[in-house]
């Protein structure tokens, strides 16, 4: 997004700074500062003894006091330099301290998760107040926090993730070899277990069918998604959570014949990653909770059909039937079902890899996200208040998805979508 974005803007990265790296450097136009993060995590590391200071929706990473140090350096660079816009992601107590030390600046607030909708309203609220717009990743982000906070809708809009359709390219299509591919962390939300168990159910109608599971351990903290959940099904994976990691728990609960077929095989580069998708005959996203992954994107600009579940964005990215097939999460069987379907259909899966790709080109192709986002900057910056727009949430969606978040109540404007850079 902000490669593409250098073509009409001045684009200034400021991320935390680790062992070994450059204070300041720059990227194809991007340039980069980093900013010393070591007081923050002394910081973090005594509040997180306080636990009476705190509560499930008041959490030690959402306080006005985590990573404090961090963002006040990042902001009063931003304000030296003369930043119009200052685009947070996901840390809403950010807004605060940005609208209190740079008066001049837009503030965007940009959510990859649904934390404006589990967090304490009150202080939410408060937060959300001081930011000229507030962007969900997908649909659901943004219409269930238009719901919350309906006073504030007015500045709420999406904003899909995109995909680079020029690094994940189309792959030839062909007959069936029962290759699965599971690509994703490692962590209980992603629904790994239950993909293993719908293997199991697999293997005895295909015999021949393998799966190969490309990421690496990476748990979402407890607080950040299980404690917050009011959703059975997510607090569920609590279970997780003890003193075995979650790869050594998938490991045990697969019998011998089962741990054959499967290949667990760690972190894939990206220029890498596209072969791999290409070397599958389908992919496959079992999440208990997600908002918008990257996974179904890449593997439909591949022209590889997927079998995902009804959660957060992804039917916003599978059309049904069309590009793959949607599932209800936690259900093995379902799962199985939906995988077997189109293992034995090549026509049907392959028929859905080319819509897939014509999919991922038309919508979610990162030049036409990335001037999507121009033109609400431009929104911001040309003394338009989000909060006076007609539109409560703007949805880069297709028909058929736009009559579907209409039924639900979510209002939707056109897609603002621009010429490539």
């Amino acid at each position: 997004m902000a490669r593409r974005l250098s073509a009409v803007r001045k684009v200034i990265i400021f991320a935390s700074m680790h062992k070994g790296q450059k204070p300041f450097d720059e990227h194809d136009g991007v340039s980069c500062v980093r900013v010393p993060a070591n007081v923050d995590a002394t910081v973090i590391r005594l509040l997180q003894k306080l636990p009476l200071w705190f509560s499930p929706s008041r959490p030690v990473f959402a306080s006005m006091l985590s990573h404090l140090a961090y963002i006040v350096r990042v902001v009063l660079h931003a304000r030296r330099i003369g930043c119009r816009v200052l685009h947070v992601h996901n840390l809403s107590q950010f807004a605060p301290i940005a609208a209190a030390l740079h008066k001049e600046a837009r503030i965007v607030l940009h959510m990859h998760c649904e934390w404006l909708t589990q967090l304490d309203p009150q202080m939410i609220w408060g937060r959300l107040a001081l930011c000229n717009m507030v962007i969900g990743c997908s649909g659901r982000v943004s219409s269930l926090a238009a719901e919350r906070f309906d006073d504030l809708s007015g500045r709420i809009r999406c904003l899909h993730n995109g995909v680079d359709v020029s690094t994940f390219k189309a792959s030839p299509q062909r007959r069936s070899r029962d290759k699965l591919l599971f690509i994703g962390r490692l962590s209980p939300e992603k629904g790994v277990h239950r993909l293993i168990e719908a293997l199991q159910l697999v293997l005895k109608r295909r015999p021949g069918a393998t799966l190969r599971i490309i990421g690496s351990e990476s748990k979402t903290p407890r607080e950040m998604l299980v404690r917050l959940s009011k959703d059975p099904m997510v607090r569920g994976l609590d279970r997780f959570y003890g003193k075995a990691g979650y790869m050594e728990q998938l490991r045990g609960m697969m019998p011998p014949e089962t741990a054959s077929r499967v290949q667990f095989a760690g972190r894939c580069d990206n220029d890498k990653l596209s072969d791999a998708i290409a070397d599958s005959d389908l992919v496959v996203l079992p999440s208990l909770s997600d908002t918008f992954p990257l996974t179904i994107l890449e593997a439909m600009a591949c022209g590889r059909a997927v079998v995902a579940t009804r959660v957060g964005g992804c039917p916003e990215e599978v059309e049904h039937g069309k590009t793959g097939l949607i599932v209800e999460p936690d259900n093995p069987a379902a799962l199985a079902d939906a995988m077997v379907t189109l293992l034995e259909d090549d026509e049907l899966r392959n028929s859905m890899g080319v819509a897939g790709r014509e999919r991922a080109e038309h919508l979610f192709d990162w030049s036409r996200v990335a001037g999507k986002l121009n033109n609400l900057y431009r929104e911001i910056l040309d003394g338009v208040s989000a909060s006076q727009q007609s539109t409560t949430v703007a949805q880069p969606l297709v028909d058929d998805e736009v009559r579907s978040l209409s039924a639900q109540g979510v209002k939707t404007g056109g897609d603002g979508i621009q010429p490539s850079f």
